[in-house]
């Protein structure tokens, strides 16, 4: 059975390989279809590594109502940043390409409160390098190719996958080393 911190991994992972499939199409055949297989192949190693064979602790402990309702709201502002977002990149600025960036921004924003909320600094650190991806990625699409946006959608597929992997024990040691 899954618990707490794995439930997470394992949406993290879907969500790395989201990032994979949904950004890999724009960029043409055959990259398209390497990345795809790409992706999938670095989902089962995540979801192998990361979550079934992990040798982080179960944590049988709810997360706390304030943790939650930290996630809650994160999660509402989350859907409604992308909704108002996708629809001003797609209707207004007719940018598409832009759109993985913007999702990219906005899942890293949302992962900032829960670094501390859930006592899981990875979260700070993920978030600001999806934040930083999406930055770079966006202006690259816009000044010299709209496919630099999809790529860098896929870096941030691969910083979901590493942060499901190294994540526990970057967390461990950073909380280990706070607490002495």
């Amino acid at each position: 059975m899954l618990h707490g911190a794995r439930i997470g991994s394992l949406i993290g992972a879907i969500f790395g390989l989201v990032f994979f499939l949904a950004n890999s199409g724009p960029l043409g055949s055959p990259t398209a279809n390497i990345l795809e297989i790409v992706g999938i192949v670095l989902f089962l190693v995540t979801v192998y590594f990361g979550i079934f064979n992990s040798r982080d602790e179960i944590d049988a402990n709810p997360p706390s109502r304030d943790a939650m309702r930290v996630y809650g709201i994160a999660v509402a502002i989350e859907v409604a940043a992308l909704i108002g977002g996708l629809a001003l990149i797609g209707l207004v600025l007719h940018a598409e390409y832009l759109s993985p960036m913007w999702i990219g921004l906005v899942v890293g924003v949302h992962f900032l409160p829960f670094a501390k909320a859930f006592g899981a600094p990875i979260f700070e650190i993920l978030g600001i390098a999806m934040i930083a991806v999406a930055i770079i990625g966006a202006l690259a699409g816009a000044i010299i190719d709209h496919r630099l946006s999809y790529w860098a959608a896929i870096v941030e597929g691969l910083l979901l996958f590493a942060a499901v992997i190294f994540g526990p024990i970057y967390n461990a040691r950073h909380n280990a080393a706070a607490a002495s």
